[in-house]
Order: C-alpha cells, then sequence, then structure tokens
C-alpha cells in the first residue's frame, strides 16, 4: 500500500491529510466517495510502513500529550469523525512522534478495528490510564467528557511540572554557587592562607635563634 497526501475541499471548509491507496486512481476514488473535492493529490513515498518520516514511536511527553488530547477534545467536541480527527492532528502537529502515533492510529481504523483495539495497540504511547478512560468513554457514550476531563488532568500536569522546574531553579543556582565557594576555597584561598602561616612560622624562628 501506498500513502498519498490529500488537499480536498468539502463544502466551504479546505481538508488535508494522508490516505492509504494501491495507486492514485484508487485514491482518488475513495476520496470522492467520501464527497471531497480533490485539490491535490501526491505520493508521499517517504510515508510507508509503521513510521511516519522515520519517526520511531515513543510515549508522549507531557508537553506532547496536551497538545495530542486538546486537539482530540476539541476535534470531537466539533463532531468531527475519528479518521479525520486523526488525519488533522497528524497534518497540523509540530511533534513528529505526535504524527507518528495519528500514522499509526489511521491505519488500524482504515482496517476497520474496533475503537478498543485501535487504543489498546496504542496505549503504550498515549497512556495506559487514558486510552483505558478512551474506551470506557466510547462504550458509554461520554467520551467527549472523558476527553474534556483528560485534558484538563494533562494541562494541570504540564502547568505543575513547569511550576516545580520553575522553583528548583533558585536553590539549584544556590546550591551551584556555594559548590563553587567550596572550591575556590580549597584550591586558592587555603593554600595561600596555609602557605603565608607557615612562612610566619619560619620567619619567627629565625628571630628566635637570633
Amino acid at each position: 500500500m501506498t500513502v498519498f497526501f490529500y488537499r480536498c475541499k468539502h463544502n466551504n471548509d479546505i481538508k488535508e491529510g494522508f490516505i492509504e491507496a494501491k495507486n492514485i486512481q484508487e485514491a482518488s476514488s475513495k476520496l470522492e466517495k467520501s464527497e471531497l473535492t480533490i485539490l491535490e493529490l501526491k505520493e508521499q513515498s517517504n510515508l510507508k510502513g509503521n513510521v511516519y518520516l522515520n519517526y520511531e514511536l515513543t510515549p508522549l511527553t507531557i508537553k506532547e500529550k496536551k497538545d495530542f488530547y486538546n486537539s482530540f477534545y476539541k476535534q470531537y467536541k466539533a463532531g468531527i469523525p475519528f479518521h479525520e480527527i486523526f488525519n488533522n492532528i497528524m497534518a497540523t502537529a509540530s511533534s513528529g512522534n505526535i504524527k507518528a502515533i495519528c500514522f499509526n492510529i489511521i491505519k488500524k481504523l482504515q482496517k476497520n478495528n474496533t475503537i478498543e483495539d485501535v487504543f489498546n495497540c496504542c496505549s503504550k504511547y498515549i497512556g495506559k490510564t487514558e486510552a483505558t478512560l478512551i474506551i470506557s468513554g466510547e462504550k458509554s457514550g461520554k467520551l467527549e467528557n472523558i476527553l474534556s476531563k483528560i485534558s484538563q488532568q494533562v494541562k494541570e500536569q504540564e502547568e505543575l511540572r513547569a511550576n516545580l522546574i520553575s522553583k528548583a531553579k533558585y536553590p539549584a543556582i544556590v546550591f551551584g554557587l556555594l559548590i563553587f565557594s567550596c572550591m575556590v576555597f580549597a584550591f586558592f584561598v587555603f593554600p595561600v592562607f596555609n602557605a603565608t602561616i607557615d612562612n610566619q612560622d619560619i620567619d619567627l624562628s629565625q628571630e628566635h635563634h637570633i
């Protein structure tokens, strides 16, 4: 399967994303069946296999989680289908890791995997707790509320982390200056002081002999 980049018009909106197909004709047919007017469609030779732009999948950082879940929540709330949500996130995300994860989610959705299967497979990267909550929310019909809570929680985690780092900077600087002062005293001040005392002892000894 080959990956194609598309830019299409739907009503008054411009949509961009990626789609898998055997050839460009099949890709075009899939888009037209979705009632999209194709503006641009081209093969992405660097988007093959399970890796997006050669990025290796890794667990999302707190900042990446905030960006991922914030976008996920806003688009789901707006009624956008899952496939389009992850296409949109992949097209706009600045993080290659987020792009890679979204690309894998899209591939699984295209194979008609259930939401439960998709997020269970990706739980290692998007967070096991978050994946479990998403599956539960989708089954109970309360996914919007779940995504809202996840988005808010991740935002608070990032703010807490930033505050801790900010508060830790001052003690770290003071401690560093203390270590530096001790080293200066140990290697420069103390040897000079010790040498001065020794010289004074020698002078006193000489005077005593006289």
